[in-house]
């Protein structure tokens, strides 16, 4: 069978007159009188496509195609749908990762935050982060709850210090 896509078809001589011709049933036209210019041009919908016959360096015809559109449009909308679902798809999937990463990542250093807060605000330094894993963010927790035990152990120092200055006054 034909290609469905070619609606039209002309060979023309070497005068430009034509010699035979091919219209489809679903052609709304017929081949032009004359090929017009060589090249590959769009008309419309259609793509028109106009080639020299030549023959042992001579030119003796010229070949007239005429095809419609419709499967590059029909091709190019299933690989728009298919280039949007893969987008889709990426998206969703960086937001899933996104979201995960933020729960490995953001809640212990908000959790931190909470705590250096409560410390800050009571004055209470037996306060300790609960150390989730052993990644970067689990070493700055337990950096800070040690520092958070030397800041107790010298406030207990202190206090001690205090209380036997004044015993002794």
């Amino acid at each position: 069978g034909a290609e469905p896509s070619i609606e039209l078809g002309a060979v023309y001589d070497k005068e430009g007159k034509a010699f035979a011709t091919f219209t489809s049933a679903a052609a709304a036209s017929v081949a032009p009188a004359t090929p017009g210019p060589v090249g590959t041009r769009r008309a419309g919908w259609r793509l028109v496509v106009v080639r020299p016959v030549v023959l042992d360096g001579e030119r003796v015809g010229t070949v007239y195609v005429q095809s419609t559109l419709n499967e590059l449009v029909s091709r190019m909308l299933v690989f728009g749908v298919l280039t949007l679902l893969v987008v889709v798809a990426c998206a969703l999937l960086g937001l899933l990762l996104s979201a995960g990463l933020q729960g490995r990542i953001s809640k212990p250093i908000l959790d931190l935050a909470h705590t250096a807060r409560l410390v800050t605000s009571e004055r209470n330094f037996s306060v300790r982060a609960t150390p989730r894993g052993g990644d970067e963010v689990g070493v700055l927790v337990q950096d800070f709850n040690r520092m958070l035990a030397e800041i107790e152990r010298q406030d207990q120092q202190l206090r001690q210090q205090q209380e036997s200055l004044t015993e002794e006054v």
